[in-house]
């Protein structure tokens, strides 16, 4: 399943889901998300959702994620890097927007699974062998089982905790703020609070540079 094919398949996929994702963001996402005005910083963040970066950065990154999304992808690397180009400044916090086929199931594999293993490894994997596991635009959940399987993942107490009442209430709310933000495309991003209304490494990159100067001072 990690064989240097699947691996290239998946990284030139995901390359091509974000380039042609552009316009379609610019053209359904931007318009739907910038006609909010203000965001109610509740619904962006919440206890549960995993955070990557010092807590007391002043710049919050929120990604609306589907884990089978080739443009997650393919953009996570970026969002991630973003910790480490301001470091102390910022920091990532994963909501779940489970938009293809499955991918619902995925997400609860995934939270049950952060219950044994570190979650950012177990994202990365799912994102690395995305099109071992969704293809067509569906997720199998058999595959991903593999997956974590394979990661050392005790998959009997998975099945039991992927349907507990803590994550049921996890998917629940992130879906409730999925709506709520307005976010029916993937990625979903949002750096303190201002939507990313036009797609691209660019304006991704402008936005956290806007806010790390406006944050700490430096414009």
């Amino acid at each position: 399943m990690k064989n240097k094919s699947i691996l290239l398949a998946s990284v030139l996929l995901a390359l091509l889901a974000f380039f042609g994702a552009a316009r379609f963001y610019q053209s359904q996402q931007a318009e739907n998300m910038a006609a909010q005005g203000s965001v109610n910083s509740e619904q962006l963040v919440r206890a549960h959702a995993p955070v990557l970066g010092p807590a007391d950065a002043k710049v919050t990154i929120v990604e609306f994620t589907d884990p089978a999304c080739e443009t997650c992808a393919a953009f996570s690397p970026l969002v991630k890097g973003m910790v480490e180009q301001y470091p102390g400044q910022v920091k990532v916090v994963i909501r779940y927007a489970a938009l293809h086929h499955g991918a619902d199931q995925i997400v609860r594999m995934l939270e049950a699974a952060r219950l044994q293993k570190p979650y950012w490894p177990l994202l990365e994997t799912l994102y690395q062998n995305q099109a071992y596991w969704a293809q067509n635009h569906q997720a199998d959940a058999n595959k991903v089982a593999a997956i974590f399987m394979h990661e050392g993942v005790d998959m009997t107490r998975l099945a039991q905790d992927m349907n507990s009442p803590a994550i049921n209430a996890i998917v629940q709310q992130d879906e409730a703020d999925r709506q709520a933000l307005k976010v029916d495309m993937t990625p979903g991003l949002f750096v303190n609070g201002k939507p990313l209304t036009e797609f691209g490494v660019g304006q991704f990159k402008a936005l956290v540079a806007g806010e790390v100067a406006r944050s700490y001072g430096q414009q």
